[in-house]
């Protein structure tokens, strides 16, 4: 299986896109819009031209349905919404595709774990996401469940119930050729306890690994939150986390096939 790295804020890890074709992923939030004076942001304000991708972010997980998650993302019988406003970036690039990402950190874990638990309910939701994507005209999902390693609400088996959910989506999606991806965690913690790594790889177009908020405020000393490399004076667990360690390990446990 072949990998290509792209570098953004996230690194992306080609996993059954197109090899060789360059990515330039970038995410879109829809609270940008309330950013004070000049800071405000809106679809209109980006390059279509910048991006092979655009993620909007974020949808929610409402019981076992895909829903909007600010008032003006969807458009109204008076309003067109962010959801209209960002799909028409492709009249002026056609290629550019742009797909939903549902989660986030503020998002939590809860209602995705919950939603996996049984068959029924992760059919209720696959149904009602697809349904939802081609609505809105998007051209696939983005999963950014934070995280399915018994963390903030999630329980021991989601790490399994992940897989199938997304092996279940890939396989509604296909007919229609629509993309899935996934945003996925850089602490090796959440990797191991999170996610069967071959077995959604196998069914997932390409992943987006955090490589950011390596490091932070609740440490006791200074550096950079996503570090290219690690430093000479890290010790233990502190060597793990740079970039090249947590790409290196995802590529590994793939070619692993670690579950």
């Amino acid at each position: 299986m072949s990998f290509k790295l792209v570098v953004l804020f996230f690194l992306s890890l080609t996993v059954n896109y197109a090899v060789g074709q360059k990515k330039v992923i970038c995410y879109h939030t829809n609270w940008s819009q309330y950013r004070p004076t000049q800071g405000t942001f809106f679809p209109e304000n980006i390059d279509p031209n910048l991006c092979t991708h655009i993620l909007y972010s974020f949808a929610k997980v409402v019981g076992n349905t895909l829903a909007a998650y600010e008032w003006n993302d969807e458009s109204t019988d008076w309003s067109k919404g962010m959801y209209e406003r960002t799909i028409a970036l492709k009249s002026q690039n056609p290629s550019l595709k742009i797909l939903l990402a549902v989660g986030g950190w503020n998002h939590g874990s809860a209602t995705f774990s919950t939603m996996v638990t049984s068959d029924t309910s992760r059919a209720q939701f696959v149904d009602n996401t697809l349904k939802f994507i081609k609505l809105h005209k998007f051209d696939g999902l983005d999963l950014d469940w934070e995280y399915p390693s018994a963390f903030d609400g999630s329980r021991p088996t989601d790490k399994e119930n992940f897989s199938k959910l997304v092996k279940e989506l890939k396989a509604a999606f296909q007919a229609d050729g629509l993309l899935l991806t996934a945003a996925v965690a850089a602490g090796k913690g959440n990797i191991d306890n999170g996610y069967e790594v071959a077995k959604i790889c196998q069914d997932l177009d390409f992943i987006n690994v955090m490589t950011y908020d390596l490091h932070g405020t609740w440490e006791s000393f200074t550096g950079h939150h996503a570090a290219m490399y690690v430093r000479q004076d890290e010790t233990g667990d502190q060597r793990n986390l740079n970039v090249e360690w947590v790409i290196n390990y995802w590529i590994n446990l793939v070619a692993q096939g670690q579950n």
